[in-house]
């Protein structure tokens, strides 16, 4: 069951970065089937007519080679995101989308910025700082292959003798993929909370979409509904240690509980 709905998990978030992937084709197709030039829809630093390019630019690219070089980079990375981050993975690429390029538009030389670069640097980078930061063997792991994969992509970041390559967009998307590792390291992600009247839990049932994990840490809060029993009226987390499954068993005596809230922590 579990596995069942990994995979269609799997299929959704992947059918959301081949959509924006093909997006992309579409407009390069249409502009150069009607003989356009869509790079004035790109990024001109400090404009106001520059503006529309921070919503607009990713979709744009000079060239089919252009194109090409980031289709595969965005796929994959667009999906390892949403896939492996199922509470934050939409919030990380919007926040890299958005964010990534209004820094160009701050900083960037006058000229117009297009490309989906930005993103890939910016997802890229929250992939590897998250591992770095978390130290969880899976988002570790992660880490290790984005460096393997797109390691050579760091010197992007810096001033390029090609000006026809925007650096700034590149370091905009790194350094907005890294702010975002950062911030979210320290929130604990809930997994299910249930709430309903006093009863005595020994066993709990809930869902959990892994990543790559056998085992994963969590801990968990009750609390008691009565205000007036005061032995039960408080709060107390117990760390435990369940493997990859559906259903999951407390380490602990029963306890008369209000309710239950289950974390992993990141």
């Amino acid at each position: 069951m579990s596995s069942n709905i990994e995979n269609k998990r799997f299929i959704l978030n992947f059918s959301i970065a081949l959509f924006l992937t093909a997006a992309m084709w579409l407009v390069k197709l249409y502009e150069v089937s009607l003989n356009l030039n869509f790079s004035d829809y790109g990024i001109l630093p400090r404009t106001l007519e520059g503006l529309k390019g921070i919503i607009f630019s990713p979709f744009i690219h000079g060239s089919y080679k252009h194109l090409y070089s980031n289709t595969f980079p965005f796929l994959i990375l667009t999906t390892a995101v949403l896939f492996f981050h199922p509470q934050k993975g939409m919030i990380v690429f919007f926040t890299v989308y958005f964010a990534g390029n209004i820094i160009v538009w701050l900083i960037g030389r006058e000229a117009y910025h297009i490309g989906s670069s930005g993103i890939i640097f910016g997802l890229a980078s929250y992939l590897l700082f998250n591992g770095i930061i978390s130290r969880n063997r899976e988002d570790l792991a992660i880490s290790l292959i984005v460096i393997f994969l797109y390691g050579g992509l760091i010197w992007g970041i810096l001033p390029q003798s090609d000006q026809s390559i925007s650096w700034e967009a590149h370091m905009g998307g790194f350094a907005s993929g890294a702010f975002m590792a950062i911030l979210l390291s320290k929130k604990n992600i809930l997994i299910n909370s249930n709430k309903s009247n006093i009863f005595v839990v020994n066993k709990y049932n809930f869902e959990y979409f892994s990543t790559f994990s056998k085992k994963t840490n969590f801990y968990y809060i009750y609390k008691s509904k009565s205000n007036k029993t005061k032995q039960y009226n408080e709060k107390t987390s117990y760390n435990f240690t369940s493997s990859h499954s559906n259903y999951y068993e407390f380490e602990s005596p029963a306890y008369i509980v209000w309710e239950i809230s289950i974390y992993r922590k990141r």
